[in-house]
Protein backbone atom coordinates (compact mmCIF):
# COMPACT_ATOMS: atom_id res chain seq x y z
CA UNK A 1 0.00 0.00 0.00
CA UNK A 2 2.76 2.46 0.77
CA UNK A 3 4.73 2.10 -2.92
CA UNK A 4 1.31 1.90 -3.83
CA UNK A 5 0.44 5.70 -2.35
CA UNK A 6 3.83 7.09 -3.41
CA UNK A 7 3.31 5.84 -6.90
CA UNK A 8 0.02 7.45 -7.59
CA UNK A 9 1.47 10.82 -5.77
CA UNK A 10 4.65 10.86 -7.80
CA UNK A 11 2.39 10.38 -10.76
CA UNK A 12 0.25 13.39 -9.49
CA UNK A 13 3.56 15.70 -9.17
CA UNK A 14 4.36 14.79 -12.71
CA UNK A 15 1.13 16.11 -13.77
CA UNK A 16 1.31 19.08 -11.91
CA UNK A 17 4.64 20.01 -13.41
CA UNK A 18 3.32 19.09 -17.14
CA UNK A 19 -0.21 20.25 -17.49
CA UNK A 20 0.00 24.18 -15.94
CA UNK A 21 -1.46 24.73 -19.30
CA UNK A 22 -4.40 22.51 -19.52
CA UNK A 23 -7.74 24.19 -19.10
CA UNK A 24 -9.49 21.40 -18.18
CA UNK A 25 -7.42 19.63 -15.96
CA UNK A 26 -8.67 16.06 -17.19
CA UNK A 27 -5.77 14.23 -16.04
CA UNK A 28 -4.98 15.51 -13.04
CA UNK A 29 -9.14 15.33 -11.79
CA UNK A 30 -8.49 11.58 -12.72
CA UNK A 31 -5.38 11.46 -10.43
CA UNK A 32 -7.53 13.39 -7.87
CA UNK A 33 -9.98 11.21 -8.06
CA UNK A 34 -7.55 7.68 -7.74
CA UNK A 35 -6.24 9.47 -4.77
CA UNK A 36 -9.92 9.82 -2.96
CA UNK A 37 -11.08 6.26 -4.23
CA UNK A 38 -7.95 4.02 -2.79
CA UNK A 39 -7.74 6.38 0.38
CA UNK A 40 -4.23 7.58 -0.50
CA UNK A 41 -4.77 10.80 0.72
CA UNK A 42 -5.55 9.47 4.37
CA UNK A 43 -1.99 8.22 4.58
CA UNK A 44 0.08 10.66 2.93
CA UNK A 45 3.11 12.20 4.20
CA UNK A 46 3.09 16.49 4.48
CA UNK A 47 4.99 16.87 1.42
CA UNK A 48 2.34 14.34 -0.23
CA UNK A 49 -0.42 16.42 1.28
CA UNK A 50 1.23 19.95 0.02
CA UNK A 51 0.68 18.25 -3.53
CA UNK A 52 -2.79 17.13 -2.92
CA UNK A 53 -3.84 20.80 -1.78
CA UNK A 54 -2.64 22.23 -4.93
CA UNK A 55 -3.46 19.98 -7.51
CA UNK A 56 -7.32 20.27 -5.65
CA UNK A 57 -6.67 24.31 -6.01
CA UNK A 58 -6.04 23.41 -9.42
CA UNK A 59 -8.88 22.06 -10.23
CA UNK A 60 -10.90 24.70 -8.39
CA UNK A 61 -11.58 22.71 -5.57
CA UNK A 62 -10.03 25.07 -2.69
CA UNK A 63 -12.94 23.82 0.31
CA UNK A 64 -10.99 20.56 -0.64
CA UNK A 65 -7.57 21.73 -0.01
CA UNK A 66 -8.19 22.99 2.75
CA UNK A 67 -9.95 20.00 4.34
CA UNK A 68 -7.23 17.87 3.32
CA UNK A 69 -4.94 20.44 5.19
CA UNK A 70 -7.46 19.51 8.41
CA UNK A 71 -7.03 16.39 8.19
CA UNK A 72 -3.49 16.33 8.11
CA UNK A 73 -3.32 18.47 11.24
CA UNK A 74 -6.42 18.32 13.49
CA UNK A 75 -7.14 14.16 12.99
CA UNK A 76 -3.11 12.62 12.63
CA UNK A 77 -1.28 15.39 14.31
CA UNK A 78 1.58 16.58 11.71
CA UNK A 79 3.10 19.32 10.96
CA UNK A 80 2.30 20.49 7.62
CA UNK A 81 5.29 21.95 5.42
CA UNK A 82 5.73 25.41 3.89
CA UNK A 83 4.47 24.75 0.81
CA UNK A 84 1.20 23.04 2.14
CA UNK A 85 0.82 26.46 4.47
CA UNK A 86 0.92 28.68 1.23
CA UNK A 87 -1.23 26.39 -0.91
CA UNK A 88 -3.38 26.67 2.61
CA UNK A 89 -3.75 30.65 2.49
CA UNK A 90 -4.09 30.33 -1.13
CA UNK A 91 -7.11 27.83 -0.77
CA UNK A 92 -8.79 30.09 1.80
CA UNK A 93 -8.10 33.30 0.03
CA UNK A 94 -10.05 31.72 -3.01
CA UNK A 95 -12.91 31.04 -0.54
CA UNK A 96 -13.10 34.11 0.81
CA UNK A 97 -11.95 33.33 4.51
CA UNK A 98 -10.14 36.33 5.46
CA UNK A 99 -10.58 34.97 8.99
CA UNK A 100 -8.51 31.76 8.12
CA UNK A 101 -5.87 33.75 5.97
CA UNK A 102 -4.83 35.71 9.25
CA UNK A 103 -4.58 33.01 11.29
CA UNK A 104 -2.49 30.57 8.85
CA UNK A 105 -0.25 33.69 8.59
CA UNK A 106 0.01 34.01 12.30
CA UNK A 107 0.58 30.57 12.83
CA UNK A 108 3.59 30.29 9.96
CA UNK A 109 5.30 33.38 11.82
CA UNK A 110 4.51 32.52 15.35
CA UNK A 111 6.48 28.80 13.78
CA UNK A 112 9.79 30.59 13.18
CA UNK A 113 9.83 27.64 10.84
CA UNK A 114 7.64 28.71 7.92
CA UNK A 115 9.25 31.82 5.68
CA UNK A 116 6.87 33.98 4.38
CA UNK A 117 6.68 35.38 0.64
CA UNK A 118 5.03 38.06 -0.83
CA UNK A 119 2.71 35.85 -2.91
CA UNK A 120 1.52 34.23 0.24
CA UNK A 121 0.91 37.72 2.44
CA UNK A 122 -0.71 39.59 -0.91
CA UNK A 123 -3.08 36.39 -0.95
CA UNK A 124 -4.08 37.28 2.50
CA UNK A 125 -4.29 40.86 2.45
CA UNK A 126 -6.20 40.45 -0.43
CA UNK A 127 -8.69 38.42 1.10
CA UNK A 128 -8.61 40.78 3.84
CA UNK A 129 -9.02 44.04 1.36
CA UNK A 130 -12.47 42.48 -0.74
CA UNK A 131 -13.70 41.85 3.05
CA UNK A 132 -13.23 45.75 3.91
CA UNK A 133 -10.97 44.33 6.96
CA UNK A 134 -8.43 47.69 7.23
CA UNK A 135 -6.83 46.91 10.82
CA UNK A 136 -6.43 43.36 9.71
CA UNK A 137 -4.54 44.43 6.25
CA UNK A 138 -2.66 46.79 8.05
CA UNK A 139 -1.24 44.59 10.08
CA UNK A 140 -0.62 42.22 7.51
CA UNK A 141 1.13 44.75 5.92
CA UNK A 142 3.53 45.18 9.16
CA UNK A 143 4.00 41.88 9.15
CA UNK A 144 5.40 41.49 5.57
CA UNK A 145 7.71 44.33 6.10
CA UNK A 146 8.97 42.83 9.65
CA UNK A 147 9.63 39.52 7.74
CA UNK A 148 11.60 41.32 5.48
CA UNK A 149 9.72 41.10 2.35
CA UNK A 150 9.87 43.94 0.21
CA UNK A 151 6.19 44.99 -1.32
CA UNK A 152 4.93 45.77 -4.53
CA UNK A 153 2.41 47.66 -6.49
CA UNK A 154 -0.11 44.99 -5.96
CA UNK A 155 0.35 44.70 -2.25
CA UNK A 156 -0.38 48.61 -2.04
CA UNK A 157 -2.92 48.49 -4.53
CA UNK A 158 -4.97 46.00 -2.05
CA UNK A 159 -4.16 47.56 0.91
CA UNK A 160 -5.55 50.68 -0.78
CA UNK A 161 -8.79 49.10 -1.56
CA UNK A 162 -9.06 48.02 1.74
CA UNK A 163 -9.19 51.61 2.83
CA UNK A 164 -11.42 52.57 -0.19
CA UNK A 165 -14.36 50.24 1.40
CA UNK A 166 -13.98 51.59 4.82
CA UNK A 167 -13.62 55.49 4.07
CA UNK A 168 -10.33 55.49 5.80
CA UNK A 169 -9.10 58.70 3.52
CA UNK A 170 -6.50 59.83 6.06
CA UNK A 171 -4.82 56.56 5.94
CA UNK A 172 -4.82 56.03 2.05
CA UNK A 173 -3.07 59.28 2.12
CA UNK A 174 -0.19 58.56 3.90
CA UNK A 175 0.00 54.87 2.04
CA UNK A 176 0.51 57.05 -0.83
CA UNK A 177 3.93 58.65 0.86
CA UNK A 178 5.32 55.38 2.29
CA UNK A 179 4.83 54.32 -1.51
CA UNK A 180 6.44 56.99 -2.65
CA UNK A 181 9.23 56.79 -0.33
CA UNK A 182 10.07 53.06 -0.95
CA UNK A 183 10.58 53.83 -4.70
CA UNK A 184 6.92 52.31 -5.48
CA UNK A 185 4.67 54.63 -8.36
CA UNK A 186 1.10 54.67 -7.37
CA UNK A 187 -0.55 53.63 -11.01
CA UNK A 188 -4.22 54.92 -12.02
CA UNK A 189 -5.74 52.38 -9.55
CA UNK A 190 -3.98 53.06 -6.44
CA UNK A 191 -5.17 56.60 -6.80
CA UNK A 192 -8.55 55.73 -7.56
CA UNK A 193 -8.46 53.71 -4.03
CA UNK A 194 -7.31 56.78 -2.33
CA UNK A 195 -9.56 59.54 -4.08
CA UNK A 196 -12.63 56.87 -2.83
CA UNK A 197 -11.01 56.93 0.39
CA UNK A 198 -11.08 60.37 0.72
CA UNK A 199 -14.63 60.70 -0.99
CA UNK A 200 -16.16 58.30 1.43
CA UNK A 201 -14.41 60.22 4.09
CA UNK A 202 -15.85 63.90 3.09
CA UNK A 203 -12.14 65.06 2.47
CA UNK A 204 -13.59 66.57 -1.07
CA UNK A 205 -10.70 68.61 -1.50
CA UNK A 206 -8.10 66.00 -0.89
CA UNK A 207 -9.77 64.26 -4.12
CA UNK A 208 -9.03 66.92 -6.51
CA UNK A 209 -5.63 67.50 -4.38
CA UNK A 210 -5.14 63.96 -5.69
CA UNK A 211 -6.32 64.63 -9.18
CA UNK A 212 -4.31 68.07 -9.44
CA UNK A 213 -0.96 65.68 -8.91
CA UNK A 214 -2.19 63.10 -11.79
CA UNK A 215 -2.80 66.23 -13.94
CA UNK A 216 0.81 67.57 -12.87
CA UNK A 217 -0.67 70.62 -11.57
CA UNK A 218 0.37 69.86 -7.71
CA UNK A 219 3.56 71.47 -6.26
CA UNK A 220 4.64 68.05 -5.10
CA UNK A 221 4.70 66.54 -8.63
CA UNK A 222 7.72 66.05 -10.64
CA UNK A 223 7.48 66.56 -14.72
CA UNK A 224 9.30 62.99 -14.26
CA UNK A 225 6.38 60.98 -12.42
CA UNK A 226 3.85 63.08 -14.33
CA UNK A 227 4.94 62.69 -17.93
CA UNK A 228 3.76 58.73 -17.03
CA UNK A 229 1.14 57.43 -18.78
CA UNK A 230 0.62 55.07 -15.78
CA UNK A 231 -0.55 58.24 -13.73
CA UNK A 232 -2.39 60.18 -16.45
CA UNK A 233 -6.15 60.40 -15.13
CA UNK A 234 -8.70 58.01 -17.09
CA UNK A 235 -12.64 57.69 -17.14
CA UNK A 236 -11.84 55.44 -13.96
CA UNK A 237 -10.12 58.35 -12.34
CA UNK A 238 -13.16 60.64 -13.35
CA UNK A 239 -15.54 58.64 -12.24
CA UNK A 240 -14.18 58.45 -8.67
CA UNK A 241 -14.22 62.42 -8.23
CA UNK A 242 -17.61 62.81 -9.87
CA UNK A 243 -19.05 60.08 -6.97
CA UNK A 244 -17.32 61.65 -4.53
CA UNK A 245 -18.84 65.28 -5.54
CA UNK A 246 -22.13 63.39 -5.64
CA UNK A 247 -21.60 61.99 -2.16
CA UNK A 248 -20.66 65.87 -1.41
CA UNK A 249 -23.61 67.56 -3.21
CA UNK A 250 -21.05 69.34 -4.90
CA UNK A 251 -22.85 69.82 -7.82
CA UNK A 252 -20.84 73.07 -9.38
CA UNK A 253 -17.28 70.94 -9.05
CA UNK A 254 -19.13 68.21 -11.07
CA UNK A 255 -20.57 70.34 -13.87
CA UNK A 256 -17.32 71.53 -14.31
CA UNK A 257 -15.08 67.75 -13.89
CA UNK A 258 -17.33 67.35 -17.12
CA UNK A 259 -15.61 69.93 -19.20
CA UNK A 260 -12.35 69.27 -17.75
CA UNK A 261 -12.34 65.46 -18.60
CA UNK A 262 -12.81 66.65 -22.43
CA UNK A 263 -9.60 68.88 -21.84
CA UNK A 264 -7.78 65.82 -20.60
CA UNK A 265 -9.17 64.04 -23.69
CA UNK A 266 -11.53 61.61 -21.72
CA UNK A 267 -14.88 62.17 -23.11
CA UNK A 268 -17.45 61.79 -20.56
CA UNK A 269 -19.99 58.97 -20.83
CA UNK A 270 -23.24 57.85 -19.51
CA UNK A 271 -21.62 56.89 -16.40
CA UNK A 272 -20.06 60.49 -15.69
CA UNK A 273 -23.27 62.61 -16.94
CA UNK A 274 -25.45 60.59 -14.53
CA UNK A 275 -22.98 61.06 -11.54
CA UNK A 276 -22.98 64.65 -12.50
CA UNK A 277 -26.61 64.72 -12.73
CA UNK A 278 -27.30 63.12 -9.13
CA UNK A 279 -24.93 65.54 -7.48
CA UNK A 280 -27.59 68.42 -8.71
CA UNK A 281 -30.08 66.54 -7.23
CA UNK A 282 -28.58 66.03 -3.83
CA UNK A 283 -28.90 69.61 -3.73
CA UNK A 284 -32.10 70.36 -6.10
CA UNK A 285 -30.52 72.03 -8.51
CA UNK A 286 -33.07 71.65 -11.75
CA UNK A 287 -31.52 73.43 -14.17
CA UNK A 288 -28.40 72.35 -14.23
CA UNK A 289 -29.82 68.64 -13.22
CA UNK A 290 -31.36 69.54 -16.98
CA UNK A 291 -28.23 71.03 -18.57
CA UNK A 292 -26.69 67.62 -17.79
CA UNK A 293 -29.23 66.04 -19.61
CA UNK A 294 -29.34 68.36 -22.41
CA UNK A 295 -25.96 67.85 -23.01
CA UNK A 296 -25.75 64.26 -23.09
CA UNK A 297 -27.95 64.46 -25.70
CA UNK A 298 -26.17 66.72 -27.81
CA UNK A 299 -23.29 64.78 -27.72
CA UNK A 300 -24.57 61.64 -28.36
CA UNK A 301 -24.41 60.14 -25.30
CA UNK A 302 -28.17 58.17 -24.24
CA UNK A 303 -29.24 58.40 -21.17
CA UNK A 304 -30.47 55.85 -18.90
CA UNK A 305 -33.04 55.01 -16.45
CA UNK A 306 -30.67 56.27 -13.67
CA UNK A 307 -30.15 59.45 -15.77
CA UNK A 308 -33.65 60.53 -15.50
CA UNK A 309 -33.91 59.42 -12.03
CA UNK A 310 -31.45 62.36 -10.93
CA UNK A 311 -32.87 65.04 -13.10
CA UNK A 312 -36.89 63.99 -11.23
CA UNK A 313 -34.96 63.81 -8.17
CA UNK A 314 -33.86 67.18 -8.37
CA UNK A 315 -36.96 68.29 -9.34
CA UNK A 316 -38.47 66.41 -5.77
CA UNK A 317 -36.03 68.14 -3.79
CA UNK A 318 -36.80 71.55 -5.45
CA UNK A 319 -40.39 70.87 -4.92
CA UNK A 320 -41.41 71.66 -8.66
CA UNK A 321 -43.71 69.09 -8.95
CA UNK A 322 -44.37 70.14 -12.86
CA UNK A 323 -40.83 69.76 -13.53
CA UNK A 324 -40.82 66.33 -12.48
CA UNK A 325 -43.72 65.40 -14.78
CA UNK A 326 -42.19 66.64 -17.46
CA UNK A 327 -39.15 64.62 -16.91
CA UNK A 328 -41.43 61.73 -16.44
CA UNK A 329 -43.14 62.14 -19.65
CA UNK A 330 -39.92 62.79 -21.67
CA UNK A 331 -38.35 59.77 -19.74
CA UNK A 332 -41.39 57.91 -21.35
CA UNK A 333 -41.27 58.82 -24.73
CA UNK A 334 -41.23 56.11 -27.63
CA UNK A 335 -37.24 57.50 -28.60
CA UNK A 336 -36.21 56.97 -25.24
CA UNK A 337 -36.70 53.25 -24.71
CA UNK A 338 -36.63 53.53 -21.47
CA UNK A 339 -39.50 52.23 -19.08
CA UNK A 340 -40.05 53.97 -15.70
CA UNK A 341 -39.89 51.76 -12.22
CA UNK A 342 -41.35 51.90 -8.78
CA UNK A 343 -38.63 54.08 -7.74
CA UNK A 344 -39.09 56.72 -10.94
Amino acid sequence: DGRARQYAFRELQSILRTDKGDPRQDRLRRALAALETEGHLAQCTPFECGSAMEAFCRVRRPERALQAFDDLVDNRGLRPTTFAYKIAVKASHRMRYWRRCVALVDEMTAADAHPLDLITVNSAISACSKAGRVDEVLKLLKTAKTAGLKVDLFTYGSVLGACDRAGRGTQALALLEVMRREGVEPDVLAYCSAMGACGRADMLDQVFGLLDEMRGKSSSSSSETTSSGRRRPDARVYATVLTACKRAGRWDLATELLDQMREDGVEPDCAAYTAAAWACAKRGKVAPAKRVLAEMRSRGVAPNRLTYQAVISACETARDANGAVAVFEEMRGLENNITPDGVT
